[in-house]
């Protein structure tokens, strides 16, 4: 929040508020794929292919920072 704004409380000195979210959503034809795991065949890594693995859950979440 700008500065001015936070000067008109009398109370804060600094306000910010910041917004986060993961693994909202993986766009393909591919139903196992996850960008974020790989799976292990052998001596091969394969980037992407979920294979027997929990999937990735989302997340959300806010951070509020209020300076006195």
């Amino acid at each position: 929040m700008p500065r001015s704004l936070c000067a008109k409380t009398k109370v804060f000195q600094s306000a910010s508020i910041s917004f986060f979210a993961t693994n909202l959503f993986c766009i393909t034809n591919f139903p196992q794929y996850d960008p974020e795991v790989a799976s292990l065949s052998g001596s091969s890594l394969y980037r992407g292919v979920e294979t027997g693995a929990y999937p990735m859950v989302r997340s959300y979440g806010f951070s509020l920072k209020l300076g006195f």
